[in-house]
């Protein structure tokens, strides 16, 4: 697949993680979680490790944390203080400001900006382009389309397609 031997599938994962004990999931997420937390959950039962990926064409500072598992891919910038959890992925040209926070198994798209103290749920899902204001809390669960600029605190479960 895209010019990567492919070595096995779910049903051989037991098997794999075996073998290899360092897992990654490599599953998007758009609107659910769901397989990439499923996948998670089955390798951790299994005895996999989860490294954390970050492109070296990225910046993390050495006072962020990042969760295991979790991607951080070209141009993207986590800055100090920053917490970003597990099984997550902070796709190309994100930015998380100082003292932000990003929850487990959360999706935060291509060129999202996620100023300072701005706190983001679990299992939600952050649309390309969005911008969320300093100090603004999102809730676990949540689907933020792409473009938003979200300006006040969004509770569990919600899903916004307009700036708020």
């Amino acid at each position: 697949m895209l010019g990567v031997q492919v070595i096995g599938h779910d049903p051989d994962l037991q098997r794999l993680v075996g073998l290899f004990r360092a897992a990654l999931v490599t599953v998007g997420q758009i609107t659910n979680p769901e397989p990439r937390i499923r996948l998670y959950g089955i390798a951790i039962e299994y005895g996999a490790s989860f490294p954390v990926v970050i492109s070296p064409h990225a910046y993390v500072s050495p006072r962020a944390e990042i969760g295991s598992g979790t991607l951080v891919m070209h141009g993207s910038i986590v800055n100090v203080s920053a917490c970003v959890g597990v099984n997550c992925i902070v796709n190309s040209m994100a930015l998380l400001e100082h003292d932000a926070t990003v929850g487990d198994h959360t999706h935060i798209a291509t060129g999202v900006r996620v100023n300072g103290g701005a706190s983001i749920g679990s299992r939600t899902f952050v649309g390309s382009g969005v911008i969320v204001r300093e100090g603004v809390q999102i809730g676990d669960d949540c689907v933020i389309s792409a473009g938003t600029v979200v300006m006040r605190d969004v509770p569990t479960g919600q899903t916004y397609t307009r700036s708020l």
